[in-house]
């Protein structure tokens, strides 16, 4: 029948394995594929069939043993695999840009407002409106794997005053100062927030006799950078 050799043809061209290799044999290939590329998306033509293996684990998921479905778990396997929604190229891109920023920074606060926003930053806004909606249990571009990633950077999926620390805002005002030569720092800027206007309020009480959160060591660093006079 030429319907059937054409398919044979196409397998054949595809790398399929007729002698078909034991699962446990195929997970260590799956697992050192995964050693190599840090992810289990393995492409369809991928030497040797591998690729084809992993699109029948997807197909047979319902009768997969329940001691399968938790190896490849802990492995990261992406079961629910949308190529519409899932750039996965594009997100580990973006992820190893991160992790140059933080090598540089020492976190992984990157500027996120429409004014101040990078590509980069463009990207951890995105992250955190999807991981929102991951807790929200809906549909969200986030999958285990990536968020698991993203806590393994230390990554932080909300910032408030006290997520970040003293010594993070004023690494951040140097760079600032460095870069634009002044410590004007324009209102609601992503790096600093509402900082800027608090150190100066509990400076103003420091200086009145009142209670404030300011200590004279970072009082002196301030004043040293031109911050504050």
């Amino acid at each position: 029948d030429y319907l059937f050799q054409h398919r044979f043809q196409q397998l054949d061209q595809l790398g399929f394995d007729w002698n078909t290799p034991p699962w446990d044999v195929r997970y260590q290939e799956l697992a050192t594929f995964k050693e190599l590329n840090r992810h289990c998306d393995v492409p369809v033509n991928h030497p040797g069939g591998l690729g084809i293996w992993v699109i029948n684990q997807r197909f047979n998921v319902r009768d997969m043993p329940k001691e399968r479905t938790t190896v490849l778990d802990a492995l990261g396997f992406i079961w629910n695999h949308n190529r519409k929604d899932r750039k996965d190229d594009a997100w580990n891109l973006q992820f190893e840009a991160l992790m140059e920023y933080k090598r540089e920074n020492g976190h992984c606060n990157v500027p996120t407002t429409r004014a101040n926003a990078t590509k980069l930053g463009k990207w951890v806004g995105k992250q955190r409106e999807e991981y929102k909606k991951w807790e929200k249990k809906k549909q969200s571009q986030l999958s285990q794997y990536r968020i698991d990633k993203l806590n393994g950077a230390g990554f932080q999926w909300s910032l408030t005053r006290k997520s970040v620390s003293w010594e993070q805002r004023f690494e951040a005002l140097k760079r600032f100062k460095e870069e634009h030569g002044h410590c004007v720092v324009p209102s609601g800027h992503a790096d600093f927030d509402s900082w800027p206007s608090y150190q100066r309020s509990e400076y103003k009480n420091w200086k009145e006799g009142k209670k404030s959160k300011l200590t004279k060591e970072k009082i002196d660093k301030l004043i040293e950078i031109g911050f504050l006079s």
